[in-house]
């Protein structure tokens, strides 16, 4: 049997122990709340990860065919300059040529200046290197022309190229506001 004293220490160890078990439900009632919000709390912060992504997403998918018309038009006007710098190449050569010309015209005013002591008996033949000068002189003035001519259509091409680029830049300038630096 059980002494009084021991039965008195045995309810008040039993009284701890209850009161132990309740603090314990209770603090494990409290990790349970918080577990649970902190559920809620990533539920909620993922379906508005889903949702930034889609809507994202729709975004992008209705931006794409219009970049990718830009993009192909800027790929049309590459083409355009490279074809136009092939004409100016051509034009730059056209020019060379008449400029190698010029040692002749150099080598024929020097023998124009060696003969002038005996110009009498060289006057036709001056006359007719003279008419060879003119016809490359002729010929230098046409290429010059031709080059004149060249970069006045290259102008209004260049001007017409920076009009386009203007124009192809404007659906990039729309994500103006997505830069975090502004």
């Amino acid at each position: 049997m059980l002494r009084p004293e021991d039965e008195e220490h045995l309810d008040q160890v039993m009284t701890r122990f209850a009161t132990l078990l309740h603090r314990v439900q209770k603090q494990q009632a409290r990790i349970d709340e918080r577990l649970t919000l902190l559920y809620q709390i990533g539920f909620i912060a993922f379906g508005v990860l889903v949702a930034s992504v889609s809507f994202l997403s729709i975004i992008l998918s209705q931006q794409v065919p219009g970049v990718a018309d830009a993009i192909a038009r800027i790929n049309h006007s590459f083409a355009e300059v490279a074809n136009d710098m092939v004409r100016i190449e051509d034009a730059v050569q056209a020019l060379g040529e008449p400029l190698q010309s010029m040692p002749q015209i150099v080598k024929e005013v020097d023998h124009m200046q060696h003969s002038v002591s005996i110009m009498a008996d060289d006057v036709t033949a001056m006359t007719a290197r003279m008419q060879r000068i003119d016809q490359h002189v002729a010929h230098l003035h046409l290429t010059a022309q031709d080059m004149t001519q060249s970069f006045i259509q290259m102008d209004h091409q260049v001007a017409a190229m920076g009009y386009e680029v203007n124009r192809l830049s404007q659906p990039m300038r729309m994500f103006n506001w997505m830069t975090p630096w502004r």
